[in-house]
């Protein structure tokens, strides 16, 4: 979320079938096929949602890694669901180094760093 509360969808292209896997990484930490498909649980998807961050984490401390959660306001803004991202997000911001970025502010970042593939 950015500093003003406000959630951002940002598109992804694949160039390339050789990636590791055919499937976006937002589908697997998304909650309407976590909820509407696997009929899974608050619990289960906060757990899938802390260890996702957990290897990123980790593998983030030799070079930047993008983590996103894809959500739904009318599945997860639920009353039997709130609390559930509401601790995985605390969990998150309580790591040293992370940043909570709309998808604007990630690009700008990059654009600005010099860097390339």
């Amino acid at each position: 979320m950015s500093p003003t509360g406000s959630m951002t969808t940002s598109p992804i292209r694949w160039t390339s079938a050789a990636s590791a896997s055919s499937r976006s990484p937002i589908y697997e930490i998304n909650d309407s096929p976590h909820f509407n498909n696997r009929n899974g649980t608050i619990d289960e998807f906060e757990k899938m949602i802390r260890r996702q961050f957990d290897t990123l984490y980790e593998e983030g401390a030799q070079s930047g890694r993008v983590m996103a959660i894809c959500l739904h306001p009318y599945l997860i803004g639920v009353p039997h669901r709130i609390a559930g991202l509401d601790s995985v997000l605390k969990y998150i911001r309580s790591h040293a180094g992370v940043w909570f970025a709309t998808g604007e502010e990630i690009v700008r970042h990059w654009l600005q760093s010099g860097a390339t593939f």
